[in-house]
């Protein structure tokens, strides 16, 4: 939700403005927990169909927790962002209290409280079952509607082919991510829809359509040790809202996981009982790359390496509805955008959520005059896979942003060679 700013500079490096933190009552009575909150913290997950999650680690001094008392029907109103940013307001229900401290006299000190969407909180409630016939993502858009009826509409990418459908009794969210790890890109070269919720609520599209968005002028994230450009002015925090914190590399990067995970190959045996047949489809991630969408221009190894490893080398049996040949796609297609994964700490951005293309940029140790500092193949687009958006009376507004890619900025070499790598100043 986008809103006038009444502060548009930065006045400190984690800086955010809190515009309201109330806790809405079952009478309607309203009570600002801006003094008493220590931290919030808000989880977005683009895996799983992972709804948004808040989690308040609260200070009573007033002990609300026992005198009201707090009894888990409790809306969070809250409202905030960083300087010229959009501003996140949210509306969540409370759903759980726990991790009580008791002070000596009985009353409580500290405690934690977790809000969720109030779609959450209807789909543990409710059951769908009933036929229906069309492409996936319009099948999804009928459950949204039909059990969701007061809620924003879910955001659709269009999907390709019609079925008809008789889907048993479950939760909405488990019909939504059931049919996104089936549904295909229009183009039928893609099976990678995922169903998931952000600040600006839920979506059920595709990796390759998240690809192809512009990448986030807001988001390019630098990590090294060139002191050129770390060593910064201590006035210049708008350059260090930008700079790494910590980082983790959480990539397998395993060859024999990347075989067994079905990332360069795979095959499905497909018995067809109507018809009493036997299809077989197989599916080459060298043939594939070029004719999807990725984030970066070269895949994550060279054809010599991928091109020895055979179809059979992920194989599979299936017998069911929608398209055997999809299961393989998907496999690759989501394995191999896991396989170069990263997680580090930088300032809060209200801005961001995740499926957001982001610009990462390693950089290397200088080593030799004239070299070039930026890692070809760790930097590049990434996409937002996670993010834990962290409010704190103390270090102020922090993320812990998880980005997966699924290729290169620079083309891997078909020989590398160390004495031409020295000459050219590039140490890896």
């Amino acid at each position: 939700m986008k809103r006038n700013k009444t502060r548009t500079s930065y006045q400190k490096t984690n800086d955010v403005e809190i515009v309201r933190m109330d806790l809405i009552l079952d009478s309607g009575d309203r009570i600002s927990m801006k003094d008493m909150y220590i931290t919030v913290d808000f989880y977005q997950d683009i895996f799983g169909g992972m709804p948004l999650q808040c989690e308040m680690v609260v200070s009573d001094g007033l002990d609300l927790y026992g005198v009201l008392p707090i009894k888990n029907n409790e809306i969070l109103d809250i409202e905030f962002y960083t300087p010229g940013c959009d501003s996140v307001s949210k509306q969540l229900r409370l759903y759980s209290r726990d991790e009580v401290v008791l002070k000596d006299s009985g009353t409580s000190s500290t405690y934690k409280l977790c809000f969720v969407s109030p779609e959450t909180l209807i789909n543990v409630n409710k059951k769908v079952s009933r036929s229906y016939t069309g492409t996936l993502s319009n099948i999804c858009g009928a459950i949204w509607s039909e059990s969701f009826p007061g809620s924003d509409p879910i955001k659709l990418e269009s999907s390709e082919d019609k079925q008809t459908l008789v889907l048993p009794y479950a939760t909405p969210f488990d019909h939504i991510n059931f049919l996104s790890k089936r549904a295909l890109r229009k183009d039928g070269n893609e099976c990678n829809f995922l169903f998931f919720e952000d600040f600006n609520g839920f979506s059920f599209v595709s990796l390759g359509n998240m690809f192809e968005q512009p990448s986030r002028k807001d988001a390019f994230y630098k990590y090294g040790s060139n002191p050129d450009t770390n060593q910064l002015a201590p006035t210049d925090l708008l350059a260090k809202r930008y700079m790494i914190q910590d980082v983790d590399i959480l990539g397998n990067e395993n060859y024999i996981d990347q075989i067994q995970q079905g990332i360069y190959s795979g095959f499905v045996q497909n018995y067809n009982i109507s018809t009493k047949t036997i299809n077989g489809y197989d599916y080459s991630y060298n043939k594939a790359f070029d004719a999807i969408s990725t984030l970066n221009e070269f895949p994550i190894t060279n054809n010599a390496i991928s091109s020895s490893v055979g179809f059979l080398s992920n194989y599979q049996v299936y017998n069911g509805k929608f398209y055997p040949g999809s299961k393989i796609q998907r496999m690759s297609q989501i394995n191999s955008f896991l396989n170069s994964r990263v997680r580090f700490v930088v300032s809060g951005n209200s801005s961001l959520n995740i499926g957001d293309k982001i610009t990462v940029q390693f950089e290397k140790p200088k080593a030799l005059p004239g070299s070039n500092f930026v890692d070809k193949y760790r930097s590049g687009f990434y996409l937002v896979s996670s993010i834990k958006h962290t409010l704190s009376k103390v270090d102020g507004y922090t993320m812990t942003v998880e980005a997966c890619t699924d290729s290169y900025a620079a083309q891997i070499p078909d020989e590398s060679r160390f004495e031409t790598e020295v000459q050219k100043g590039e140490l890896r």
